[in-house]
């Protein structure tokens, strides 16, 4: 399936039903924070909706593959999920208090998550920097 707008807006997930594997490709890493390609499409809002269609469509058993990391279960992607959210929902309710980039970072809203998933790809401040940038601009801020 087409999921818009995740790492790329060109990203799709596989789901092989006869041996319940689903390829999810960039759309889900493990053990790092993610990669949305804004220049291509992508969109932290866009991931957060791809892996919430991910989860409607496996089972407990379900063996994923993500696109970076170990493969994993679906306990997996609803960590990676709820993490994505919960940092999302940190970082727009500083933006729309009118909170700096500086001022966001200083908050640490991914410290919490910092000891899974700041892998070798981000740092936590510049992953958070590229989120507020990203959610931001989407709040028209």
């Amino acid at each position: 399936m087409h999921v818009a707008d995740a790492h790329t807006d060109g990203d799709a997930i596989v789901r092989f039903r006869k041996v319940n594997v689903l390829h999810m490709g960039n759309v889900f890493f493990v053990g790092s924070y993610p990669f949305t390609d804004t220049k291509s499409g992508g969109s932290l809002n866009g991931m957060v909706d791809a892996l919430a269609s991910a989860l409607a469509s496996v089972d407990d058993q379900t063996r994923i593959i993500p696109g970076h990391g170990p493969h994993a279960i679906k306990a997996k992607i609803q960590e990676f999920h709820d993490m994505l959210v919960t940092i999302r929902g940190r970082i727009v309710k500083q933006i729309r208090a009118g909170k700096s980039m500086e001022s966001v970072l200083a908050s640490k809203p991914t410290a919490e998550f910092d000891a899974a998933w700041a892998g070798t790809f981000w740092k936590p401040d510049q992953w958070v920097a590229r989120a507020y940038t990203e959610l931001r601009r989407s709040a028209g801020k």
